[in-house]
């Protein structure tokens, strides 16, 4: 065996198993809430149709922890872009309404549609390795495209749209201590959201400043597709790992020692 190999198999043989510790320390994701049905009902964000159309503009999620999670994500199995001019935001926060401040809003996310997005339905993560305690949260996602200056107003049907499929009643897979809410949303017709100016009184129920403030209402039936999700290491692999590395490095320095 020449020098070279007697310096470098340990090296090698060290990098090798390294990178099989690695990947299989990451082991299948753990699901602890999905929505499903055969019977589904598609949403339309943002406002779409004429003057006196009322439909969703914000819309999301209620959900319940009776205890803490750990590294979790959050994602819409079933969304769809039809239009490169989506744009919007996906928000995380642990109130709603009235009240409700940034200290409320716990992540957000800046969403645009794909270049040449696929017409089909796929899946989309939002948020990764959330840390969140025993309590209740929302998911939901706004759009800028229904504000003040392009108040929606007569826009072609699949003008800047996102599609995110629910199912009416729908099922709900969970494990015990995760909790499916209600379906949130807020409704704006479009004549009294025209001057962009959040007034409940008179209607116009969707605050573009700061989305969680709007005028929010719960819907038990539908349940829009979402699942909550958390990837953990293995610990089976994490035990190999901490027992061959250390093993590797005493032979790596013997050999070299030799």
């Amino acid at each position: 065996m020449t020098k070279w190999t007697k310096s470098f198999l340990p090296v090698v043989l060290f990098l090798i198993q390294s990178f099989i510790c690695v990947s299989r320390a990451q082991a299948d994701p753990i699901t602890y809430l999905q929505t499903g049905g055969s019977v589904f009902e598609t949403y339309f964000l943002p406002l779409q149709g004429g003057p006196i159309v009322a439909d969703p503009t914000f819309l999301g999620v209620s959900f319940t922890l009776d205890h803490a999670l750990q590294n979790i994500s959050i994602s819409v199995p079933q969304l769809n872009f039809e239009q490169e001019g989506f744009t919007g935001t996906a928000w995380l926060t642990n109130a709603l309404g009235t009240g409700t401040t940034a200290a409320n809003v716990l992540a957000t996310n800046q969403i645009a549609a794909p270049p040449n997005p696929n017409p089909d339905f796929a899946s989309y993560t939002f948020f990764t390795g959330l840390n969140l305690d025993a309590g209740t949260y929302n998911f939901f996602i706004s759009s800028p495209d229904c504000d003040a200056i392009r108040p929606c107003n007569g826009f072609p049907h699949g003008y800047g749209v996102a599609i995110w499929l629910g199912y009416f009643p729908g099922e709900v897979q969970s494990v015990e201590g995760v909790h499916y809410n209600n379906e949130i949303l807020t409704i704006r017709r479009a004549p009294e959201c025209n001057g962009g100016q959040f007034d409940p009184a008179n209607g116009c129920n969707i605050n573009y400043n700061f989305a969680p403030a709007s005028t929010w209402l719960f819907s038990p039936n539908t349940k829009m597709s979402f699942a909550i999700t958390q990837t953990v290491a293995e610990p089976s692999s994490l035990a190999l790992c901490s027992i061959c590395l250390p093993l590797l490095w005493i032979f790596r320095r013997r050999r070299l020692a030799s």
